[in-house]
């Protein structure tokens, strides 16, 4: 960021990787429309870098607070994608984009650039050299998602994820610790909203509980797929611990 003509170096960007034959994967590329509540177009960024097979990360002049998001999202990721970071040629750079290299100089791949046209044969370069390491990643679900929460009898909790068209997530949701039924779903959009538009629980049929859930869905159209679980009032006692793990494949 900082860089007068950061238009073009996005577009030479851009360009290198549809060009090598690869989808850009970028904010522009999720749901049209509008954000809803809790994720603005801040956090879409790091969505993207939760399933990137690759990571490109140009820096100019500062590092905005989003992008720090993303790459701290990136260095979670396990398998990591390979990630590649081009730095502006600066006379002087900002302390805190002077620790960034400083911090990954012989861990990643690092290169600089001084126009559009630098930058775009650059990132050319890391793409091809990378494609192998990428295809390795493919074959291999990425853990987007990995938490715990406790219910209590008749609560319920929601979890929502902005997938793209094609995509497939995978959840397992498991009571931890003392074995406790709970209630689980794992839903497109459109479904969630029909069976949540006239109550405020999601409705769940009697004796649908268990004690672990293993539920997948494609996505049709970009969106949201939403999950639920909900704990029970009848025929139990004390709350549980559920444990979800979400891969996105």
């Amino acid at each position: 960021m900082g860089i007068p003509p950061w238009p073009d170096l996005r577009e030479a960007t851009r360009s290198a990787v549809m060009d090598v034959g690869y989808e850009v994967l970028d904010f522009e590329g999720f749901a049209p429309g509008p954000i809803e509540d809790g994720l603005g177009p801040g956090g879409l960024g790091e969505e993207a870098a939760k399933r990137a097979d690759l990571a490109i990360v140009v820096v100019g002049k500062e590092i905005s607070p989003p992008v720090k998001r993303e790459v701290e999202t990136l260095a979670r990721r396990r398998p990591q994608p390979p990630v590649g970071f081009f730095f502006a040629k600066l006379e002087h750079r900002d302390p805190e984009v002077q620790m960034l290299w400083d911090n990954l100089r012989g861990r990643y791949k690092l290169a600089t650039f001084g126009s559009p046209e630098e930058l775009r044969s650059e990132v050319k370069a890391f793409l091809r050299a990378h494609a192998p390491a990428a295809s390795l990643n493919l074959a291999a679900p990425r853990m987007i998602s990995e938490e715990r929460r406790e219910l209590s009898p008749g609560s319920e909790v929601r979890y929502r994820w902005l997938l793209r068209k094609g995509e497939r997530i995978t959840v397992i949701a498991e009571a931890q610790g003392g074995q406790h039924h709970f209630h689980f779903a794992l839903v497109p959009s459109r479904e969630y909203v029909a069976r949540t538009q006239s109550t405020w629980y999601y409705d769940f049929g009697i004796g649908g509980d268990k004690y672990t859930f293993h539920e997948e869905v494609l996505a049709m159209e970009h969106g949201y797929v939403y999950a639920v679980a909900r704990r029970p009032w009848w025929f139990h006692v004390g709350s549980v611990t559920v444990r979800l793990s979400v891969l996105l494949s």
